[in-house]
């Protein structure tokens, strides 16, 4: 007998990726031939002048042979290149969790206060490299950096509803009237509405919440409670989207996304896979596909917000 398949709820809070036809990136539509001197740059091996110089003594292999001209044409998807025998893997994004701390402005420079490019190692930063979006200087947890335009518009602009889960702790404890406030939409002054919201309430600690939202206006968290009658005294980002804060990256380190990571964030946002990620494709298709098959879709957003329920005594 033929087993029937189970219709997926639609949820304002669900963590599913989006079943959309996909988009190309408009920087991946057509192929790009690449000078070498800039592949190498941009894959973080050394200056223009010392690039020059390892050409110059041979050190620089493409497809097996030496190369002398720093100008010479790169298909990056195809070619084979090498620096001292060691092969270039050309990523022409770079992606950084970063686990922001009190304290910190996200941003990129800043003359008097420290900022969120301060927390990565000098050898990461690129042109371009920049928050997605931003958090309050009070606020912690979750801010991701990418010199890809692209996909930050996307993950941040409210027409595409990617979500950012986050962690609240109040001055009062919430009840069931808070919870369907948010889920009509709130008034937040300023003649401005915010969207309807899932606020998820710790049982244990009804000062604790999750709460989602598909858009980013100004201190938004903040004026949503204020609408509710109480304060925000904590807020803690935990996910943009699919990426989740990894739990246990301290306070003020960071990371480079891995692959799969990335490829789950393209999806979110409607791309594609460009050719640096299209190899992990199939990986992530078999995993995410293992994990809705063994679960009652129904089910996981309730398993996703048990687990981040879990960890709200962390934050205190």
């Amino acid at each position: 007998m033929r087993k029937k398949r189970r219709r997926v709820k639609e949820d304002v809070f669900s963590l599913m990726r989006p079943i959309r036809p996909c988009d190309p990136h408009p920087d991946m539509a057509e192929k790009k031939m690449l000078r070498l001197d800039r592949l190498l740059h941009e894959s973080g091996f050394g200056t223009r002048r010392d690039i020059k110089k390892w050409l110059k003594d041979g050190a620089v292999s493409v497809n097996g042979m030496a190369v002398l001209d720093h100008g010479l044409k790169i298909d990056p998807e195809r070619d084979h290149v090498t620096v001292f025998e060691e092969a270039i893997q050309y990523e022409p994004y770079r992606y950084i969790m970063v686990h922001k701390p009190q304290g910190v402005i996200t941003a990129t420079r800043d003359a008097k206060e420290a900022v969120v490019l301060d927390l990565i190692p000098p050898e990461w930063v690129r042109e371009g490299l920049a928050p997605v979006g931003r958090l309050d200087k009070d606020t912690t947890g979750l801010v991701l950096l990418t010199d890809d335009g692209h996909l930050a518009h996307r993950l941040t602009a409210p027409r595409y509803e990617v979500e950012k889960i986050y962690a609240v702790r109040v001055a009062r404890p919430l009840q069931e009237s808070d919870r369907l406030a948010f889920q009509k939409g709130l008034p937040i002054g300023g003649g401005e509405v915010a969207k309807p919201a899932r606020l998820e309430i710790d049982p244990r600690e009804p000062r604790w919440a999750l709460v989602a939202l598909r858009e980013g206006k100004m201190h938004q968290v903040k004026r949503m409670f204020e609408t509710v009658g109480t304060s925000v005294l904590r807020l803690h980002r935990l996910s943009i989207g699919p990426l989740v804060l990894e739990e246990t990256l301290p306070e003020g380190s960071a990371r480079l996304l891995r692959r799969s990571e990335v490829v789950r964030l393209y999806e979110a946002a409607g791309y594609c896979l460009p050719y640096f990620l299209a190899a992990d494709k199939a990986m992530d298709v078999e995993s995410a596909s293992s994990v809705h098959d063994s679960d009652d879709p129904t089910d996981i957003f309730d398993k996703t917000i048990a687990a981040f329920l879990k960890r709200l005594p962390h934050l205190v």
